[in-house]
């Protein structure tokens, strides 16, 4: 049976230029409480979703994989500051405001083919209730000279530009040349519709989507928290998503998974977060470690659902912008050797995302067969989905990609529970000690019955993978033997000759052993809480705990910053307030934390 490749091919142009993380805060019209000026309104046509999805359904039903579309471009014309409008305040600020409307839009994604911001001035990007915010964007993002960023939810953009007194116009260069338009996985900003209040979700084609899942992949994919990958939380939460620009054009983005990985010479002074895929996750063979690929990319964090039953939407943590280390050569795609490429990201990742750098092992053989409870198992975004995981009991040595000549060039895996689809290519083996030991590279196998998302759209769901091997990318040789084209002089760059390598925090502190699964039930069936809106910005909270206990409670606005903290010593059945009425009204999330538990309520202010 003819394999396939597993890279899903996104025709949307979802990326950043910059690897900073916003800097949060509110918008000086949100700060001011000003009234909605009127703004200068760009309106912009809708893609036609319909009849990409028709040529799509097409040519899946005569049995060709074709790309797993998520949106589409549509391009603009927005400068700064033609295309907005001034107000001047008192205090020698300014703020320049503009809108981009594209109706029927889910949501919105802008790219900007110049960008740069002097110091002191902070940018801004909401919908338009003003529920879901993007930034502050500052000097620190894109620094090579172009950006984008993820989307903001819904049918309009709201941009704002905050300018302090001093700071001189012309130095401010802002274009955005494209936008584009995300007809499938947002799942996660439904939250933001409704002012906020959110909304029952209904997939693209308009049928409920009763799970709450994402949808996009096989309703065969089981979700990564689930019982199946328990005990195997460090590699699950060292696994991301990766979205690909793929040309100087962007008529096509790509959608990998990835693996975040340790190295030899990391410490925490001293920390390296590299990221391993698959090469053909870059189509183009570009081999320059800036090119716009690179630049370009985004690296998504904890996508995936909360619970296994997926009744939560996905939210999702965010970096850009990563250099080229290390690749197999992809110049010939009918011929793959080995399936390798090496990232590092432009910068550290924040503590609180909770994510882990997997050990590796390079051992040329593996053991054929395991017994429960061990496994070789995987972390994976089939079809752009959030993360999913598969499960096998045995491994043939003896895989290949394409070419049976390079037979032992790859892990073949037959996998028992679970698996892969467009969007897993890249994405780790594990072996039974959560060492990385291959990436996903070509798949065959399809399964019967699972040719079906949660959408009612077709879905390729294949149970045969072969993994391309961590120890045939080691010190490859096949495509040249300088440092580029192998693993090693990365992940030993101190030549202690090791074998395996244990995993790390991603700031390199050492790991745990292992990760407590949270059992959320009791900490969310003993909290209670009310007036939910509220018109004081006064909540109260009833708890009702068996035994004494601690409570952190942490007030997260829309930009994801902490505007508040609360501390209760030694609750049990009792009344506590949240005061926040010092808060503008808008959506905020209380995230209680008490012995080892943490759970998150939705607040909204309406004043």
């Amino acid at each position: 049976m003819k394999k396939i490749t597993m890279i899903v091919f996104l025709t949307a142009c979802i990326g950043t230029a910059s690897a900073q993380t916003s800097k949060g805060g509110f918008p000086l019209t949100k700060k001011l409480q000003m009234e909605q000026a009127s703004l200068s309104v760009h309106n912009y046509p809708l893609p036609d979703w319909e009849q990409k999805q028709a040529s799509r359904k097409a040519k899946l039903e005569r049995g060709v994989a074709g790309p797993e579309i998520v949106g589409l471009f549509t391009a603009t014309d927005i400068r700064f500051p033609e295309s907005g409008t001034f107000t001047y305040l008192a205090d020698g600020q300014t703020i320049w405001r503009t809108k981009i409307q594209i109706d029927g839009a889910p949501a919105i994604g802008l790219y900007y083919d110049d960008f740069r911001l002097p110091k002191g001035v902070s940018y801004y990007i909401s919908n338009n209730s003003g529920s879901h915010q993007l930034g502050a964007y500052t000097s620190a993002n894109g620094q090579s000279g172009v950006f984008a960023h993820e989307p903001v939810q819904g049918a309009e953009a709201n941009l704002e530009l905050n300018i302090p007194a001093g700071v001189a116009i012309e130095d401010i260069k802002l274009h955005i040349n494209r936008a584009l338009v995300y007809f499938a996985s947002v799942s996660y900003l439904d939250k933001y519709k409704n002012n906020g209040l959110g909304e029952t979700r209904t997939s693209i084609t308009g049928q409920p989507d009763s799970l709450e899942l994402e949808g996009s992949s096989s309703t065969c994919q089981i979700n990564a928290v689930c019982p199946l990958g328990a005990g195997y939380e460090i590699q699950r939460k060292a696994t991301v998503q990766l979205i690909i620009a793929y040309d100087n054009e962007f008529a096509e983005v790509g959608g990998c998974s990835a693996t975040l990985i340790n190295n030899t010479g990391n410490s925490a002074g001293n920390c390296t977060p590299y990221i391993l895929t698959a090469t053909h996750c870059e189509g183009k063979n570009f081999n320059n470690s800036d090119a716009l690929p690179y630049e370009l990319m985004l690296v998504r964090f904890n996508f995936e659902n909360e619970d296994c039953s997926g009744s939560t939407n996905a939210t999702v943590n965010t970096l850009s912008g990563v250099t080229l280390k290390a690749r197999a050569d992809y110049s010939n795609t009918n011929v793959i050797k080995g399936d390798f490429m090496l990232l590092s990201l432009k910068e550290s990742i924040p503590d609180d995302w909770d994510a882990y750098l997997s050990g590796w092992n390079r051992a040329d053989s593996l053991p054929l067969q395991l017994n429960s409870p061990k496994k070789y198992i995987g972390f994976h975004h089939p079809a752009g989905d959030v993360k999913k995981v598969s499960v096998s009991r045995s491994i043939n040595p003896n895989g290949y990609a394409f070419d049976p000549s390079f037979a032992g060039t790859h892990w073949d895996l037959n996998i028992d529970s679970g698996g892969v689809e467009g969007g897993s290519s890249g994405s780790g083996l594990f072996d039974a000690d959560g060492y990385v030991v291959g990436i996903a590279s070509v798949a065959d196998a399809p399964r019967p019955g699972c040719n079906i998302n949660s959408n009612g759209d077709p879905a390729f769901f294949f149970t045969n993978v072969s993994y391309s091997k961590f120890s045939y990318a080691w010190n490859y040789a096949v495509d040249g033997n300088s440092d580029f084209r192998k693993l090693k002089p990365w992940l030993d760059p101190i030549n202690t000759g090791a074998v395996t390598l244990n995993p790390a925090k991603s700031n390199c502190e050492a790991a745990p052993t292992n990760i407590e699964v949270i059992n959320k039930n009791e900490l969310h069936d003993a909290l209670l809480i009310y007036p939910n809106p509220s018109s004081s910005g006064k909540f109260t909270a009833s708890v009702n705990f068996t035994n004494p206990r601690d409570l952190q409670v942490d007030i997260i606005d829309i930009s994801g910053a902490r505007v508040s903290c609360y501390t209760f010593k030694k609750l049990k059945q009792e009344k506590i307030t949240l005061d926040m009425s010092h808060l503008p009204e808008g959506v905020y999330v209380a995230r209680f934390r008490s012995q080892q538990e943490s759970v998150s309520k939705k607040l909204i202010i309406r004043k």
